[in-house]
């Protein structure tokens, strides 16, 4: 077992313990890297399939197809994780990912038919592989202590969000006219170097958290608590929907002043809000149970969707709102991942992290799709918004959702 491992249970604790030595930094960049593609594929095959066939529609369907394999892929892979290891299932993904994008790319420059370019767009989703997923099944097995594993979630959080929001910039900056496909032959280069990394990492790591989904040996005994994923599931998929809604709102308040900036300053507001809050999560030690923390902080989700409300005419004040929302959503996050780990037996954190991340990922879509169907003003959207979390913090105050 790695030296990392061992400090940790003799108390080094945080980020500190987290870091030192073995191969655990290397695991947290493979999470950053692995996750540059999931920034860069949707926003690379809207641009790519608009040029070759000239309809944005065509494009949109292309990104959904993605969204929807991911979805598809994070409960696959999770299982697969937790039935023959991270590794196997990463390389296995990794070749398979870098396959059906190949397609997807000859079938579109070939002028084949849409449903074979949209199968492999939906294969590609399913096959991309989840490093993040095999890194939180990995920490979960780890013999690190629990401050640090839960600072461990925020700091997977924290590479995750990052690799988001350098995604779409780095297609930005890759982007050409005449080669519309170079972000997505990048996207495919990110998701081979992240595997390789994560594959680097876990050798130099805890062995048994990454080969062959066993468990750590003091956590055999372990009580899970009865139903409390299926409580923890709920509390996913109710706070997935207002990121949904933030996607489009965005957009909106860019068209409202004139200038596409707009969006992303209050995307990128949104994200570093995120980010920083997850790191500073970390950080504390808080002697309030894990259940009273997540109603604290999904109240506090529904108090920055009225402030954005309120702010709403000004893109300054709802730029400030989006950072706001940020960062309450950050401990949210973290405190879902950590209660993940201690609801479902050892041998099933993989499957059940990756579902409730698919059910995230799905909620998320249906708020873009309610957020685009409302023809309501910007502030009242934003003001419905903040029910879902006040409905998500009711169950986890009133039904019991259990954290050791």
């Amino acid at each position: 077992m790695g030296s990392e491992m061992r400090n940790a249970a003799h108390g080094d604790g945080g980020y500190a313990g987290l870091l030192k030595g073995g191969g655990s930094p290397g695991i947290f960049a493979a999470v950053f890297v692995g996750s540059l593609p999931l920034g860069m594929l949707p926003v690379g095959l809207v641009l790519a399939v608009q040029s070759w066939t000239g309809s944005f529609g065509a494009a949109g369907l292309a990104a959904a197809g993605f969204s929807g394999g991911n979805a598809v892929g994070l409960i696959v892979q999770g299982w697969a994780i937790d039935r023959f290891g991270a590794r196997r299932t990463s390389s296995v993904t990794a070749v398979l990912f870098v396959g059906t994008v190949t397609l997807f790319i000859a079938f579109g420059n070939s002028g084949a038919s849409s449903t074979l370019f949209l199968s492999a767009v939906v294969l590609s989703g399913v096959f991309l592989p989840e490093i993040t997923t095999a890194a939180r099944s990995w920490l979960a097995r780890s013999s690190f202590d629990a401050p640090t594993r839960v600072a461990g979630y925020a700091l997977l959080g924290a590479c995750f969000q990052g690799g988001i929001v350098l995604g779409p910039l780095l297609v930005s900056s890759l982007f050409h006219p005449k080669a519309s496909t170079t972000p997505l032959v990048a996207g495919s280069v990110m998701a081979l170097l992240g595997v390789g990394i994560y594959l680097w990492a876990s050798f130099r790591s805890d062995d048994s958290a990454h080969g062959d989904g066993g468990a750590r040996p003091s956590e055999s005994a372990r009580r899970v608590p009865a139903g409390g994923l299926g409580r923890i599931l709920l509390i996913a998929a109710l706070t997935g929907a207002p990121g949904g809604v933030l996607v489009v709102i965005a957009p909106r308040a860019a068209h409202v002043n004139g200038s596409v900036a707009v969006a992303g300053i209050l995307l990128a507001a949104l994200a570093a809000g995120e980010v920083l809050s997850s790191l500073g999560f970390g950080l504390v030690h808080a002697r309030l149970s894990a259940r009273v923390q997540l109603v604290v902080a999904l109240t506090a989700s529904s108090v920055a969707f009225i402030v954005a409300a309120i702010a709403s005419p000004s893109v300054w004040l709802l730029t400030g709102a989006f950072l706001l929302i940020g960062i309450t959503a950050g401990p949210s996050a973290v405190l879902l991942s950590s209660m993940t780990e201690a609801a479902v037996a050892p041998k099933a954190i993989g499957r059940a992290s990756g579902t409730r991340i698919s059910l995230t990922l799905l909620s998320t879509a249906a708020g873009s799709a309610v957020a685009g169907a409302v023809p309501l003003p910007l502030g009242f959207v934003l003001a419905f918004t903040a029910l879902p979390f006040l409905a998500a913090a009711v169950v986890a105050g009133f039904a019991g959702v259990k954290h050791r």
